[in-house]
């Protein structure tokens, strides 16, 4: 099964299964910066992530027990890495 959501937003007690991937790519300010166009989506200013969010998501809940987690970092994203 394939998901594509806004794992802030998703109700993981939805979900009947869990997955072997999980691909995480937050929304750092640290984007907006480099190309100023992504700083909005639709016209609406974006909301980012900072490390705290990340920290705070539940990824056991819709990660098996062997799983690989991947969170995608562009470069200067890395700013912060070591919370």
């Amino acid at each position: 099964m394939y998901l594509k959501a806004d794992i802030k937003a998703l109700d993981v007690k939805t979900l009947a299964s869990k997955f072997d991937v999980v691909l995480i790519e937050p929304p750092f300010e640290e984007y907006a910066r480099a190309v100023p166009a992504g700083a909005t989506v639709g016209g609406a200013p974006r909301v980012f992530w900072n490390w705290d969010d990340i920290l705070n998501l539940d990824v056991g809940e819709i990660a098996e027990h062997y799983s690989f987690v991947v969170v995608l970092l562009r470069s200067g994203s890395a700013e912060g890495l070591g919370h």
